[in-house]
């Protein structure tokens, strides 16, 4: 269960929750094989972790709330480059 990961797509630099794609790659191919589900970069465990202490219905809360946002930054962005 991945969280982001900085590559070119997603535009983000990597940081201390971020990895980069070649760290997360390398984190991933030890894991192969181990778990069903797995968030096999180590800050992205700590972050999965306290994420499943959250209530479902939070959970759910925050996640749409944090793509809608997302998705109005973007649509923002390319509605700037058109003017």
């Amino acid at each position: 269960a991945p969280f982001y990961v900085a590559t070119n797509l997603t535009k983000m630099e990597p940081s201390f929750f971020t990895p980069s794609a070649d760290g997360y790659a390398d984190w991933c191919m030890s894991w192969i094989g181990q778990e069903a589900v797995c968030t096999p970069y180590w800050t992205h465990s700590i972050r999965w972790f306290a994420v499943r202490l959250l209530p479902d219905v939070l959970l759910e809360w925050l996640a749409l709330r944090h793509f809608l946002l997302k998705r109005q930054k973007g649509i923002m962005y390319e509605h700037s480059k058109h003017l």
